[in-house]
């Protein structure tokens, strides 16, 4: 029963997610001088282990599924929004030999940055990504709770146009959620400040392609 409704409410937000994109697409068209972009992408997500007191954490690699938006900002560089999901199970090898296993999980990926596209306007055109936002980690197993944490992507693609309105877009990410330790709040007479150290636990590789829709 716990699986049924986690699997309902993602579909609900999946549901939302569409909507506030085309939503978006509407209210920034009537200010952009150039066509926005709407996107649906379909691949193939590899994802890292995670090193823990008792082992490793294995995530199996699996499919993905994504949808975006890139909005004009300048002749060659696109703000973009995006949404991804992946399926993984997730098992527990013992430094002892016994591997266990914990779930099945769906890892979504929420970003915010700048596409770069040099060769704008023509057939053939490669880009350059970065973004930033976070990552949500849901297992079905009621057992356990999601986990949010902060990500960054790197990317690159090209995207292939099939006529004014309608192109082919492939692509390819390093994702890669971070985790935040050793915070530390200091006062002294000099003022006061916030030091965070960072380092990062799981890595993953997304390689996908799909179809945009200029409006």
């Amino acid at each position: 029963m716990k699986v049924r409704i986690m699997k309902s409410n993602f579909f609900k937000s999946l549901n939302t997610l569409i909507i506030a994109l085309l939503l978006s697409a509407l209210v920034f068209q009537t200010n952009a001088q150039k066509n926005i972009e709407i996107f649906g992408l379909a691949g193939y997500q590899l994802n890292g282990d995670v090193t823990v007191a008792r082992g490793e954490l294995k995530f199996d690699d699996g499919m993905s599924y994504g949808l975006g938006i890139d909005i004009p900002v300048d002749r060659y560089m696109q703000a973009e929004i995006s949404w991804s999901m992946a399926s993984s199970n997730v098992s527990l090898d013992e430094y002892l030999g016994t591997n266990i296993p914990i779930s099945d999980i769906y890892i979504h990926t929420f970003q915010a940055g700048a596409l770069v596209e040099p060769n704008k306007g023509k057939k053939v055109s490669p880009f350059g990504l970065f973004s930033l936002g976070a990552s949500l980690f849901t297992p079905t197993d009621g057992k356990y709770e999601d986990e949010w944490r902060f990500s960054i992507a790197l990317g690159g693609g090209v995207k292939v146009d099939l006529s004014d309105k309608v192109g082919l877009r492939f692509q390819g990410r390093l994702i890669i959620p971070m985790v935040f330790e050793g915070t530390s709040v200091y006062v002294g007479t000099g003022g006061a400040g916030v030091a965070v150290g960072a380092y990062t636990a799981f890595v993953e590789g997304d390689f996908s392609g799909g179809i945009f829709f200029r409006l």
